[in-house]
């Protein structure tokens, strides 16, 4: 931020994390604090479920290791893409990243 020459607060996190205190005081204020329960509990369970997928597609994988002590290269059979159409429309085309 210093070298753009812009204040702390135009930080784009503090941005998002506005955005996400405005939608759980919102949910609060229409369905109490059950609504702003639930929506605090669904995002924890989304970022929880965003991190495993994360680690098994890119940590997860299993690759045997060589008489060197090294892994073996990434090939294509260690890759998790996918080219089928119900993970490709359920995921977002998150396997093809």
């Amino acid at each position: 931020m210093q070298k753009r020459s812009l204040p702390w607060w135009r930080h784009e996190l503090i941005g998002w994390a506005l955005v996400s205190t405005a939608l759980v005081a919102t949910a609060g204020l229409i369905s109490g604090p059950a609504g702003a329960a639930f929506i605090v509990v669904q995002g924890i369970l989304a970022r929880v479920n965003l991190e495993v997928i994360n680690y098994v597609e890119h940590y997860g994988l299993c690759r045997s290791r060589r008489a060197s002590g090294r892994y073996e290269p990434v090939r294509p059979v260690h890759s998790w893409t996918s080219e089928h159409m119900a993970s490709r429309v359920f995921l977002l085309n998150l396997p093809r990243h």
